[in-house]
């Protein structure tokens, strides 16, 4: 991930960055009903996006944005990903 600072103050801090993912499937699916084909097939996907995270300090707290366009996609859907998070700290 690549992030950077666009706001830095006693009661809001701002960031947004690029960030990604690779997610790779390692073991094989098995069963009675799979096919040695089907078997053989693992799950695989790429993603670059755009992150956006606002920490709340003062509260302990923090919300956050990521959007993902996926690619090279293999035995899977590829596409878009929007994820929205948050935190509280006690």
């Amino acid at each position: 991930s690549l992030i950077w600072w666009v706001c830095r103050t006693a009661s809001l801090a701002l960031q947004i960055g690029v960030v990604g993912y690779e997610a790779r499937q390692t073991t094989a699916k098995v069963g009675p009903n799979i096919t040695p084909e089907v078997s053989s097939e693992r799950y695989a996907v790429n993603a670059v996006g755009f992150a956006l995270v606002a920490a709340f300090p003062k509260q302990k707290a923090s919300l956050g944005l990521r959007y993902f366009k996926e690619f090279a996609g293999r035995a899977t859907f590829q596409g878009y990903s929007a994820q929205i998070f948050g935190s509280i700290s006690f």
